[in-house]
């Protein structure tokens, strides 16, 4: 398998199950693959929907957390902190 193909295949895989760029790139870039095959197959990998719209399903499917949970998982699945803001709005202190 070329790099160019397994670098799309897997952000493909990955966001399907609700990673985040962020993810990906990390995951992609750990294979040794190139930052510029990295950024395509990240790009590739939104399917032509925003990151937010990602970020609004990954929350769908883990069943509508809010506050800080929202954020944690969000988060912890790679996504950018300005598109959790963008999602979430700006954390407060008193969220659980």
């Amino acid at each position: 398998m070329s790099d160019e193909r397994l670098a799309l295949d897997r952000a493909r895989t990955l966001r399907a199950r609700g990673a985040g760029s962020l993810k990906i790139a990390a995951d992609l870039s750990a294979r040794g693959l190139s930052d510029s095959l990295v950024a395509t197959a990240v790009e590739s990998s939104l399917a032509g929907e925003s990151e937010e719209a990602w970020a609004r399903r990954a929350l769908a499917s883990a069943g509508q957390p809010s506050g800080g949970k929202a954020w944690r998982l969000l988060s912890g699945r790679g996504f950018p902190e300005d598109v959790l803001c963008d999602v979430l709005g700006e954390p407060t202190l008193s969220e659980g």
